[in-house]
């Protein structure tokens, strides 16, 4: 397909397939799973993030909280709430990472650069799943999930959307307020 920015985007029509055993052993072993949305900007399904069982997210824009991040991939608008999706949740897409310089010997730490990509939405949305596992170490992917969504901020369209699934990530709700926010 071609994605939004007009460059073709090819893959097998059977990933989904390939990855639904993978998933399903993990969610059936009590592991959450989160995957990135995709930075295509685009409605076609990105897989693992619209398996069932898996958690997609999406990248709010550069210093936003209630702004998709323009690269980042989203919903069809008929999927539902318990179809396929890309995006079930949306979190910061933009940080700053460690630039190490590509031709030193020794590359330093010291200088950062702005990057940004649902790549790095997943791990904060992974983040605040080790947390909730910490807090509640009996919960079930489905537990995480619930809490997850109740407690969202909702943006965009009222309950479920294309763009940010339930909503922005909101830790210290999730946390029932021991996380300091």
């Amino acid at each position: 397909f071609e994605d939004g920015y007009g460059d073709l985007q090819e893959g097998s029509a059977d990933t989904a397939d390939e990855l639904t055993s993978a998933i399903n052993y993990a969610y059936n072993h009590d592991v959450i799973v989160i995957a990135a949305a995709g930075n295509e900007k685009t409605d076609h399904y990105s897989y693992p993030a619209c398996n069932n069982h898996v958690i997609g997210v999406g990248a709010l824009a550069q210093n936003s909280g209630t702004t998709a991040a323009g690269f980042s991939n989203f919903n069809k608008s008929t999927d539902t709430a318990t179809g396929n999706h890309n995006v079930d949740i949306a979190a910061p897409g933009y940080v700053y990472a460690s630039n190490q310089g590509g031709t030193q010997q020794k590359p330093t730490y010291t200088d950062y650069c702005d990057t940004q990509g649902t790549s790095f939405s997943s791990p904060i949305v992974a983040g605040a799943a080790c947390l909730y596992k910490e807090k509640f170490p009996n919960a079930t992917p489905d537990d995480f999930e619930e809490a997850l969504y109740n407690s969202a901020v909702d943006i965009g369209n009222k309950g479920w959307d294309t763009k940010f699934g339930y909503g922005r990530l909101d830790v210290g709700t999730l946390m029932a307020g021991d996380i300091a926010v």
